[in-house]
């Protein structure tokens, strides 16, 4: 790798931390760049190119993750993620989350009335008790995302969240 791709990365990388930081707040393509130290026009051409998709759908994408997850993990309703993520209306949201995901918001919750076990504790499948708090943590660091994202995303994809 060349000196400019590894420094071009390395840009990338913050402005990508510089999002995962500011998941929780309306981010503009202004910052992001800024973030990067790369023009506007120049880090929406770079990062597409590197990411394979658009800034915009990038914020997007993490917001309905992000999203997903709180439905799933913490007792939230739908029109307060509507409402933290941005959107003009639960509509919005919902419409937003189930071209991403394949169903609707409420659908995804019900996974959590089905999981809850006694004292208020989730149920993993292996049978460990799990607060939500720990689970959100666990979010909130960035490990273990990925693994339960996996399982989320390949349940949303085959249907078993359906009652």
């Amino acid at each position: 790798m060349t000196d400019c791709a590894v420094e071009y990365q390395r840009r990338l990388d913050r402005a990508i931390e510089f999002i995962r930081n500011n998941i929780d707040r309306p981010i503009s393509l202004d910052e992001i760049a800024q973030a990067a130290c790369f023009s506007k026009f120049h880090f929406h051409r770079l990062f597409t190119a590197m990411m394979n998709e658009t800034p915009g759908a990038y914020v997007t994408r993490k917001k309905l993750e992000r999203a997903a997850i709180r439905l799933v993990y913490a007792n939230v309703s739908v029109s307060t993620l509507a409402d933290d993520y941005g959107y003009s209306s639960v509509a919005a949201f919902s419409k937003a989350f189930h071209q991403w995901f394949g169903c609707r918001p409420t659908a995804l919750k019900a996974i959590r009335r089905r999981i809850e076990g006694v004292d208020g504790r989730l149920q993993s499948r292996y049978g460990k008790s799990l607060r939500p708090e720990e689970l959100l943590a666990r979010v909130e660091d960035g490990e273990g995302i990925a693994a339960g994202w996996t399982d989320l995303r390949r349940r949303v994809s085959t249907r078993q969240i359906e009652g």
